[in-house]
């Protein structure tokens, strides 16, 4: 996405709309010499008018999507960077991670263990607490978003488990795959896994995609369309490499017996 996107894209709009650029001037409330110094990229509407714009010709997000970078050369609203934020704002969330089961479908024991290896600074009670706020994200998100998830893990994330943590953590994710929004793959244990890192993939409502890969600092969103790309390929290569659903269920179902 170039920085003199928006203009271009503005302008052929507006001709697949059929309307002159006095008429749309009209339709969102400016002179049509306005609309023509967007056009010839002079200068850029503010976002509310980037807003009408989109929405008058129809352009389902993508014209305020390149209004966006071209403003503030990130692809993601300032409001839409904490990972929160992000999974409301998604219709699909796809992640992959290389070595353990993603954090959104974290049974408490599981979450639980993983902060203890972690030496997590906190007293027991305030671990498990923890635990059981991280085990909870996923009903939370589906009481008021639901969006689809798909995740991607080796299997080994499951058989390297203490009995009775790998009990409760199939057990999650039998009852989360019932339904019918959530997808899990798992990836064949002699099956190379070429991520270091855990990647996010966020789809969002209106129409772009946000990716997220694991920082020395935490996950860290990628602001440049190029690293969207390259994430979304590794996701897809680690997908392709992984069972079909059905398949993961099947084995899932062969741990809990």
């Amino acid at each position: 996405m170039s920085a003199q996107e928006f203009c271009k894209l503005l302008r052929q709009a507006r001709r697949n709309s059929g309307v002159t650029q006095d008429a749309l001037g009209r339709i969102v409330g400016v002179v049509g010499g306005t609309v023509s110094r967007w056009e010839n990229g002079e200068n850029l509407p503010e976002r509310d008018m980037a807003e009408s714009l989109d929405r008058e010709l129809g352009c389902n997000g993508r014209l305020l999507r390149s209004w966006q970078y071209e403003a503030t050369g990130s692809i993601i609203p300032h409001w839409r960077r904490p990972l929160d934020q992000l999974r409301r704002a998604s219709h699909t969330i796809e992640t992959v991670v290389p070595n353990a089961v993603p954090d959104l479908l974290q049974a408490v024991s599981y979450a639980r263990m993983m902060l203890e290896e972690a030496m997590h600074p906190g007293t027991d009670e305030e671990i498990q607490q923890v635990a059981e706020r991280q085990a909870s994200q996923y009903d939370r998100l589906r009481a008021t978003h639901n969006p689809w998830i798909v995740a991607i893990f080796p299997v080994y994330a499951l058989t390297c488990l203490p009995d009775q943590v790998r009990h409760d953590q199939v057990m999650r994710l039998l009852s989360l795959t019932n339904r019918e929004r959530v997808r899990v793959h798992l990836i064949p244990e002699d099956t190379p896994v070429s991520l270091v890192a855990p990647v996010v993939l966020f789809h969002q409502r209106d129409g772009g995609t946000v990716a997220a890969g694991e920082h020395v600092r935490g996950m860290e969103t990628y602001d440049d369309p190029g690293d969207v790309e390259r994430l979304t390929a590794q996701a897809k290569r680690m997908l392709g490499a992984a069972l079909p659903a059905i398949r993961s269920r099947t084995l899932m179902e062969g741990m809990w017996q």
